[in-house]
């Protein structure tokens, strides 16, 4: 268990043995306004620390911590207050109005946090489910389904002693018994509403499930589409698309394909056809998105027995890794330069893909592209590869078998055109 982990859990045991502790604390030590306060403190102490150990505390966001602990106070206002009706309200109080005025009293309490619920609840689910859908097609929206429903029931149940035995106690009419029921009913259900928000801090919700620059889900008749990329610079990318119907993996589609086309350029079209790595996960690897700007990405689902599932997703493609991607001016043109791998390794071979568009943004086909190379040692110039076929159109590579570590400054030039400099920065 992490350091961190294991202390604020503790804090949070602490916080809960100080406030039952303080309950057998003499009177003439400690007053009753001053026990009630205490307690009162321990247990906005604990909630703080079960939202710092919460999904919010992961998210980093001061507002989903800010409802997950406004959250975690009113559940326990009234769970809690609900306990101490039972066990200490039921066998104290005797008279049948006194207990009806008590129970109006909480019922009104109550209400408040039901309404705190609702609200911190809804916001914090529109924060962390991605679709609708999640709320039956994932682990984690399945055991917030269950809790909602509990919740459903506990609301039922209280408006049922609110407006039904609270008002018959209060005019001296017998009806303990049935609020009594209706008490230890909430209670268990409590118990439950407990156990499946322990099974929310052990599942990962949709839209935390993931570190990658880029993950979004859509859902296209009845099948759950996930493209998951961990960068999103220019350059080479690995694609992950994670299939679903409902919660049960496609592992049996006979293709996954991704197709790519830039919004502001003509850059043509690219197909990358996905492997199956894991149940349900296919993933593609190549550059298909070298250039910065706006790429629509179609992953196309080939399943048995049915039409093609098609998820239409748009991915915008900044430059945000350092030297990996770079653009140079040569001529008239716009020339892209980006190194594979990103942090290029003394001794182990490097390939430059170059990308040249024209003042039109459309790629530029048929040049001769030469790289010459300056740097802490000696390496000839190396003419660069065009394959339209393979790399796309406008785009070649040059291949290094090896350079030494150290800054190397790289001149490219196209044709006889111009020439212009690429800095590549080479770790040992």
């Amino acid at each position: 268990m992490p350091a961190r982990l294991a202390t604020f859990i503790g804090l949070r045991a602490v916080a809960g043995l100080v406030a039952m502790g303080v309950l057998f604390v003499p009177a003439r030590v400690l007053s009753e306004a001053s026990r009630r306060e205490v307690i009162a403190f321990a247990g906005l102490a604990a909630g703080l620390w079960a939202t710092l150990v919460s999904h919010a505390a992961a998210s980093g966001d001061i507002k989903i911590m800010a409802l997950d602990f406004v959250h975690v106070v009113a559940i326990s206002v009234w769970s809690g207050g609900l306990l101490a009706f039972l066990v200490v309200a039921f066998p104290a109080v005797r008279e049948e109005r006194a207990l009806g005025a008590m129970a109006w009293r909480f019922s009104l309490t109550a209400l408040t946090c039901v309404a705190v619920l609702v609200t911190t609840g809804t916001l914090q689910s529109l924060d962390r489910l991605v679709i609708l859908e999640d709320l039956y097609e994932t682990p984690y929206g399945i055991a917030l389904l269950a809790k909602i429903v509990m919740l459903i029931g506990l609301v039922g149940l209280g408006a049922l002693n609110l407006l039904v035995w609270g008002p018959r106690l209060r005019r001296g009419v017998a009806a303990r018994t049935g609020l009594l029921r209706g008490t230890m009913t909430e209670t268990a259900l409590f118990a439950g509403v407990f156990v499946a928000t322990s099974f929310l801090t052990a599942l990962a919700p949709p839209r935390y499930a993931s570190a990658a620059a880029f993950d979004e889900t859509q859902r296209v008749d009845g099948v759950r589409v996930e493209l998951l990329m961990p960068t999103t610079n220019p350059g080479r990318n690995r694609y992950v698309v994670r299939v679903y119907q409902g919660l049960v993996p496609v592992t049996n589609a006979e293709k996954v394909s991704l197709r790519y086309t830039m919004v502001e350029h003509d850059m043509g079209e690219q197909e990358l056809v996905a492997q199956q790595r894991a149940p349900g996960e296919y993933v593609a690897e190549g550059s298909p998105t070298a250039m910065f700007g706006t790429w629509k990405v179609l992953a196309i689902v080939r399943i048995p027995a049915r039409l093609d599932v098609r998820a239409l997703f748009t991915v915008p493609i900044t430059n945000t890794a350092g030297q990996t991607a770079q653009v140079i001016p040569i001529a008239t043109y716009n020339v892209i330069v980006f190194a594979e791998p990103g942090q290029p390794l003394a001794g182990a071979p490097i390939g430059l893909n170059i990308v040249v568009i024209d003042q039109k943004g459309d790629p530029v086909k048929g040049k001769a592209v030469r790289a010459t190379f300056s740097g802490p040692s000696t390496q000839g110039p190396i003419d660069a590869k065009e394959d339209p076929n393979t790399l796309g159109p406008g785009r070649y590579r040059i291949d290094i078998p090896a350079l030494d570590a150290g800054q190397w400054k790289i001149t490219l030039a196209i044709a006889n055109e111009g020439t212009g400099t690429y800095t590549l920065d080479v770790s040992k």
